[in-house]
């Protein structure tokens, strides 16, 4: 199989990857100029879905402390950590793979499968 991405640093090493490699910023993504180019920023947070995905470039989607959903603001780490198996799904779904429930149990169980965002009553300034 053919590398379809060639990845290009600043040291000048590069790398090769044989499926599109996800990019990760770390935490001032709204600061970010390639960040801001991927999302639409509002009130200084990037607009998402409720699937946490870009509203602005499909399948780019965004974890992390500058997550919102209306009033909700997933800012601590356990808050957005919460979301990771929620996207996974999301992701597996588009790509047509399959999801184990049983999985998706375990982490329901662990409290770390957050869908819905009725129950978070925690709103952080950060």
């Amino acid at each position: 199989m053919n590398p379809i991405s060639k990845l290009n640093f600043a040291d000048s090493s590069t790398a090769t990857s044989q499926t599109k490699p996800i990019l990760a910023t770390g935490f001032a993504v709204s600061q970010s100029h390639l960040v801001s180019s991927l999302f639409e920023i509002r009130e200084n947070r990037p607009l998402l879905t409720t699937t946490d995905e870009s509203t602005k470039s499909p399948n780019v989607f965004l974890i992390g402390p500058q997550v919102t959903h209306d009033d909700v603001v997933l800012c601590y780490i356990y808050k957005y950590r919460q979301r990771f198996a929620p996207l996974t799904e999301e992701i597996l779904m588009r790509q047509h793979m399959a999801i184990n429930p049983q999985v998706t149990k375990q982490y329901k169980k662990a409290n770390m499968f957050l869908e819905h965002f009725d129950d978070c009553d925690v709103n952080c300034q950060c």
